[in-house]
């Protein structure tokens, strides 16, 4: 036989080579640190002593040039290692001829469309940025001079002719009116668009007031400064802008450079102002913004008039500089939030909406101009998904009046756009304000959205697509939740993305089967795909199988899957406390290998979904049966030492309807109650289960119904496992190993075996462990005892506060506290027909007293660790009661005593097996040697393995020692 092989470094630390260098010298330790891998350092010269080594400082100071970094500090606690394991597999067979998900309900009567409609409806007038009936008098005042009129002036004529002046003509009233000569400059600068349309009209209307004759319009063509370029309107040549003659009126359609903003353009303007004053020019430059946006020098130059709706047309000298109106800024973007088409008209009139001190031309021009806006010469959108999920928001906590009267605007100006805009803007109305979308309208856009969504399912149209994208773009998370019609576009807006091997997010709130048909790239010729589900270090992988992909079959497999849908749904579910608590992925079916999730400790759940196929992973810590777990490449597995050797337990998936189940070619497995191991003699088996290791309080409580005096509660604690047979000893079981049956109960050989002494149960135990090499059976101590009866409660009864004889064999006529009288069967019953405790242990009440391992002794007050009572030849302890006692014999903590010489037909025993501990109460203890487990299993794959127990640095060195023996 061959020599077994040694761990690697990763299962051997300096501790366990101290252990070799204690038990076989040096030469043991620098063969086993050889073979281990271990270096010795090398050596560094040391001065002679006494001398002092010279410090090396560092130019900068600190510690000593050459010196280690410290050790970071070890954490309280480290965090436990976690696997992860398939807990749920569901596959459904897929109909004849169809692969995908059926089409949702609401999809049967949509129609195909066949255009863009345009609808035959005008948008309201614009909005003038002032009433004509206040600018007009304002400029024939500011652009005109006093003439003569046909009407006499009769005081004037009265006073002449009382002085006895001559009349050579009679004097006339003098009315103002229009100068002759108008010198007119337009500024159409990019910052201004917002106000282009409203100098276009109002040199349309100052033509018809004036008349063509006598006004001379330039458009400024650059930078302005001493000598601005201009051009002619509808000319695309450039020239100096030669000043007019003196008196002359100049308006001036600009910002003048206050929404640029750049040093340049404000000194040229400045500039520019400096020589018109010189040249003698009244000039009235009509801005949309304030006078305080303005520098000095520029408002002494010019004649500056604000020119909205709310202010007063005079020239404000406001020193300083007026701050932007951030909060007007954001309530117009927010009304904007669900238009498609953001243009000046729709700007000014929302803008319109709020009080007039409030939002004013500045408020206007800065939304334009916004980062959060994509904007042209007249129309814009919002610049992306962000901005519009942002802005949404802010509507969305708006006064209900505001958004109701915000989209009576958007569906007024923009009822004559195509339905492409017209209705998706309805749509997103709909979800931000339902109340405010007319009955008839709403509809109209519902029929629209299921026509798309059909149109767009059945004809590939690049047009389309594009559409779909930026549709999908504009959507909220609220409105692809709220509307699966909305949702549906999205879908269809990912099958290119889809396609082309990528991964979409699904939207939060949106139901995977809403969106499941129109995600599928080519639902009609979806085909069977195998694949198989792996973990590659700390990354789970889907991928093509081993034989179809050479690459495949490197990792740790988790499961075999068929794919018959084209596109599947991937979720990665985090704790509550590592951020959002699910994020979702699609992706198509064909595009393998592909990576799935990342399995950090944030991560404690992820499933693999579609329409026939479901699986979930779940987070696995180290169960408390196991003594180590990990995944190589045969999958995760988990250790236990059994039989005094170390066993394999390996994961098997669920499949077919089947439950996932750990299996182990050794008679071990994992059920409802734990961790449970058979051993088999004669055709006879015995069931043990795991109880882990634990802490409770031994004994009972002061107001516990008829308690004895010597059931002083007390804490113990227990600090390794053990194994306890999950049913007294059988009839079957003793003829096997001992031969003959002293019992009196003789019905059925699964009855308990009684009428046996303590001391002939310890002989049935020494034979039994001559017989099964390594079983090391023993009879359970008082504190395991109760430990394992209780099961983690704290009442009389692992049952509860009280028992009925349908859950334990008793003396039925005698309840326990009051409770209700029963049958008395009077006598032993099989094991195990009577219901198990929370650990799968069986008639731990009742049935058979059972002998314990202590000699009998009063119970100490303060806590004890692992206490067990030597025998001393006089009183042995038995625990649970029996088929003659009455309820108040069978509670957990009820103790009886007697020499170990009793034999009659109410007391049996109960196997345990491991090391058994021996001395006083809590004081010592004596732990037989374990014989040395197998080597642990290994192998490729993610995961590595996750170890426990007290005792492996003695195995270790147990292991190496045995090695070099061979040696």
């Amino acid at each position: 036989m061959a020599a077994p092989r040694l761990p690697s470094r990763a299962a051997a630390g300096r501790a366990d080579l101290l252990r070799i260098y204690g038990a076989l010298g040096a030469a043991a330790l620098e063969y086993a640190a050889a073979e281990l891998h271990y270096e010795r350092p090398a050596a560094q010269e040391r001065p002679a002593p006494g001398a002092a080594a010279p410090p090396q400082v560092r130019p900068g100071g600190g510690p000593p040039a050459g010196t280690p970094p410290p050790l970071p500090e070890r954490p309280a606690s480290l965090p436990r290692a976690r696997f992860f394991r398939v807990v749920e597999h569901r596959a459904r067979s897929a109909p004849p001829g169809r692969g995908g998900p059926p089409p949702p309900a609401w999809l049967a009567g949509a129609e195909l469309l066949d255009g863009d409609r345009l609808p035959a409806a005008a948008p309201p007038p614009r909005a003038p940025l002032m009433r004509w009936s206040r600018l007009w008098p304002f400029l024939r005042q500011a652009l005109g001079r006093r003439a003569a009129s046909r009407r006499p002036d009769l005081p004037r004529l009265v006073d002449r002719l009382a002085r006895g002046e001559t009349l050579r003509r009679l004097p006339r009233l003098r009315q103002p009116g229009w100068s002759p000569e108008i010198a007119i400059l337009v500024d159409y600068s990019r910052s201004s668009r917002p106000f282009h349309e409203d100098f276009n009209v109002l040199l349309g209307a100052l033509e018809k007031r004036h008349g063509r004759l006598g006004l001379s319009c330039r458009i400024l063509a650059g930078e302005p400064g001493g000598r601005p370029q201009v051009r002619r309107p509808r000319d695309s040549a450039s020239e100096d802008w030669p000043l007019p003659p003196p008196e002359t009126p100049i308006l001036i359609l600009s910002d003048l450079g206050a929404l640029d903003g750049a040093p340049e353009t404000q000194r040229g303007w400045q500039q520019f102002g400096q020589r018109l004053r010189r040249a003698g020019c009244p000039v009235l430059a009509l801005c949309p913004l304030p006078a305080a946006r303005h520098a000095g020098e520029l408002r002494r130059a010019l004649t500056i008039v604000e020119w909205d709706r709310h202010r007063r047309l005079r020239a404000d000298a406001v020193p300083g500089r007026e701050a932007p109106p951030a909060a007007a800024v954001d309530t117009l973007l927010a009304l904007l939030a669900p238009a498609v088409v953001v243009d000046v008209d729709l700007l000014r009139a929302l803008r319109f909406l709020l009080p007039t001190g409030d939002a004013g031309g500045l408020a206007e021009a800065l939304v334009w101009q916004h980062a959060d806006l994509l904007t042209g010469t007249r129309a814009g959108r919002f610049a992306g998904a962000a901005a519009i999920a942002a802005r949404q928001q802010q509507f969305a906590a708006l006064p209900a009046e505001l958004r109701q009267a915000a989209v009576g605007c958007l569906l007024a100006q923009h009822a004559g756009l195509r339905d492409s805009i017209r209705l998706a803007e309805v749509s997103t109305c709909g979800v931000l304000a339902p109340q405010a979308v007319p009955p008839a309208l709403a509809e109209e856009a519902r029929r629209w959205r299921e026509n798309i969504a059909q149109t767009a399912s059945r004809l590939d149209a690049a047009a389309l697509r594009q559409w779909l994208q930026r549709h999908a773009e504009r959507q909220s998370d609220l409105a692809l939740a709220d509307d699966p019609r909305l949702a549906a576009h999205w879908a269809l807006a990912q099958r290119e993305r889809l396609a082309a091997g990528e991964a979409v997010a699904l939207p939060p709130g949106v139901a995977e089967p809403e969106v499941a048909y129109f995600l599928q790239v080519a639902p009609a010729a979806a085909a069977l795909r195998r694949a198989t589900l792996c973990q590659r270090g700390d990354e789970l992988w889907l991928e093509a199988p081993a034989a179809d992909a050479p690459q495949a079959g490197t990792g740790s497999p988790y499961a075999e899957l068929t794919l018959v849908d084209g596109v599947v749904c991937v979720t990665v579910a985090q704790h509550a406390e590592a951020g959002p608590p699910a994020e979702r992925r699609c992706f198509a079916a064909g595009a393998l290998p592909r990576r799935l999730a990342r399995l950090t400790r944030e991560v404690e759940r992820f499933t693999l979904r579609s329409e026939h196929l479901e699986l979930v992973v779940e987070a696995l810590s180290k169960p408390e049966w196991a003594s180590a777990v990990g995944r190589d490449a045969r999958g995760l597995f988990a250790e236990v030492v059994w039989l005094g050797r170390r066993r394999r337990l390996d994961w098997q998936p669920p499949r077919d309807g089947q439950e996932g189940r750990w299996t182990s070619e050794a008679p071990l497995g994992v059920d409802g109650y734990g961790l449970f191991g058979e051993i088999e003699f004669g055709g006879v088996r015995q069931r043990f289960r795991w109880i882990v290791a634990g802490r409770f309080l031994m004994g009972s409580p002061a107001d516990e119904p008829q308690r004895r005096r010597d059931e002083v509660q007390h804490e113990v604690t227990l600090s390794e496992g053990f194994w306890l047979a999950d049913t007294a000893c059988t009839q079957a079981l003793w003829q096997a190993v001992w031969g003959g049956n002293p019992s009196r109960f003789r019905d059925d050989p699964r009855q308990p075996v009684e009428n046996v002494s303590w001391e002939d149960a310890q002989g049935f135990v020494a034979e039994l462990n001559r017989r099964v090499a390594g079983l090391s059976a023993r009879l359970p101590s008082e504190a395991e005892w109760e430990y394992a009866c209780r099961a983690g409660t704290t009442t009389p009864f692992s049952f509860g506060a009280n028992i009925a004889p349908e859950q334990v064999n008793y003396h039925g006529e005698y309840p326990y506290a009051g409770g209700r009288k029963g049958l008395f069967r009077g006598k032993t019953v099989a094991v195990a027909s009577l219901p198990a405790n929370a650990w799968g242990l069986y008639e731990m009440h009742g049935n058979v007293w059972e002998w314990c391992a202590d000699g009998y002794g009063e119970y100490a007050s303060g806590p004890q660790v692992d206490p067990c009572a030597a025998p001393d030849g006089a009183l042995r302890v038995l625990r649970g009661g029996s088929w003659y006692d009455g309820g108040w014999s069978v509670r957990s903590a009820r103790r009886r005593r007697s020499g170990p010489g009793l034999r009659n037909g109410i007391v049996g025993f109960r196997l345990a097996l491991g090391p058994w501990q021996a001395g006083g109460a809590g004081e010592g203890r004596a732990v037989t040697a374990e014989p040395a487990p197998e080597t642990p299993p290994s192998g490729t794959g993610g995961g590595g393995v996750a170890r426990g127990g007290t005792r492996r640095t003695a195995h270790m060195a147990q292991r190496v020692m045995d090695f070099f023996k061979r040696r």
